[in-house]
């Protein structure tokens, strides 16, 4: 039983980011360097990472659905790893997603919570093409596009405060699509705010409707 060093490194990675609010970039070049991951390997773990970064509020919701007790921090970043792969990593088939991490727990220090990881991930992957968020199970309009579109609520709460919920829901749905925007999606915890400042060698600036996203410029 191999352990998948990119996998492996994604999940540290992740854990690292939610437990400590480490900065994403950074956590991902710790790993990197930490298991001499070549260029190939080195675009995997950024896909995979940044992706669940940037898709955390949705993944927990949709987890959390499954799970009866709440896991340790190492196991559910393995959760969520597992998850974004096989909702959002189409080159990634759902079994491999399943079977790394199930792997992944049994070499951890609580392999007990294997046949739940399992269990979890095989119901996300024969459940993903289902609705999985409905307006009618959220009180309030912000909480609702707060998950379905994974941004922080007090973003959610300020376009629907300022514009009303159908724009709200409108505008965060094309930032949300996978299509060539010109904004580089960020997070205050993960990057600084500023105009014409560098993130990541891309020159930016922020913009007042969107305060976790920059413009490339």
């Amino acid at each position: 039983m191999t352990v998948d060093r990119v996998r492996l490194a994604a999940v540290k990675a992740v854990d690292r980011i939610r437990r400590e609010r480490a900065d994403a970039r950074e956590s991902v070049l710790l790993q990197a360097q930490a298991y001499s991951l070549d260029p190939r390997d080195l675009s995997f773990l950024q896909a995979l990472v940044f992706g669940v970064t940037e898709r955390l509020t949705e993944l927990e919701f949709r987890l959390r659905r499954f799970i009866d007790r709440k896991p340790d921090p190492y196991t559910m970043a393995i959760l969520l790893c597992g998850a974004y792969q096989i909702l959002y990593m189409d080159r990634v088939p759902d079994s491999a997603a399943c079977n790394e991490s199930v792997t992944l727990v049994r070499k951890s220090r609580n392999p007990k919570a294997a046949g739940m990881v399992n269990a979890v991930l095989r119901r996300v992957s024969a459940e993903k093409e289902l609705p999985w968020i409905r307006r009618s199970s959220f009180e309030t309009a912000e909480a609702y596009l707060a998950v379905r579109y994974s941004v922080p609520q007090y973003v959610a709460a300020s376009l629907v405060r300022q514009h009303g919920e159908a724009f709200a829901d409108a505008c965060l749905a094309q930032m949300y699509a996978r299509s060539e925007l010109p904004f580089a999606r960020q997070y205050p915890a993960h990057f600084s705010r500023g105009a014409g400042r560098k993130n990541g060698g891309l020159a930016h600036e922020t913009r007042p409707l969107w305060p976790f996203a920059c413009r490339k410029r």
